[in-house]
């Protein structure tokens, strides 16, 4: 358990905790992508979905319509928002064990402290070269799925509007 203990410790030192953790958000953040990009894109285009599955827009005010499209954003950005704290959080302990073994540079040789010096240097600029890498798709995506939500609300308005007119015209001829 101690060894256990020691080796959670050393990982987290080094920054290499870090990495499966944005692994781990990143997955969670893609699947809630694909999830709305499925959404978007097929159930509630104007074309597409069926049944249960379709979105009915005349059941809901415009300011509603426009809040279910872009259900889960939030989510979505704050996921997007945290992987690069995360991989900055990884660079900070790297940089923590790099100056931990500076600092014994008195006890030991000096190849055997730029080797240490160098390791953590390294593991701190992957993770946040890891974290930036796993956080641009996301906002790309993010950024996708907001124009298709702004694109599917702006024809829906329209269609209920111009619905409105011609039924205002309707009424109105003699």
């Amino acid at each position: 358990m101690n060894d256990l203990l020691d080796g959670l410790a050393s990982w987290w030192h080094s920054g290499v905790l870090f990495m499966p953790l944005m692994l781990g958000v990143s997955l969670v953040l893609y699947t809630l992508i694909f999830e709305r990009g499925y959404s978007l894109y097929v159930r509630m285009a104007p074309h597409g979905g069926h049944g249960r599955d379709r979105l009915d827009p005349s059941a809901l005010s415009e300011s509603q319509f426009r809040l279910e499209l872009s259900r889960g954003f939030t989510i979505i950005r704050a996921l997007t928002m945290s992987l690069p704290l995360l991989g900055l959080l990884g660079t900070v302990s790297g940089m923590v064990r790099t100056f931990s073994t500076l600092a014994l540079a008195n006890a030991a040789s000096s190849a055997s402290v730029s080797q240490g010096a160098g390791a953590g240097i390294s593991i701190a600029l992957s993770a946040t070269q890891y974290g930036i890498v796993l956080a641009v798709p996301g906002m790309v995506a993010l950024w996708f799925l907001r124009s298709r939500v702004e694109r599917i609300a702006d024809a829906q308005a329209l269609h209920f509007h111009l619905s409105a007119d011609q039924a205002l015209a309707t009424a109105e001829e003699p």
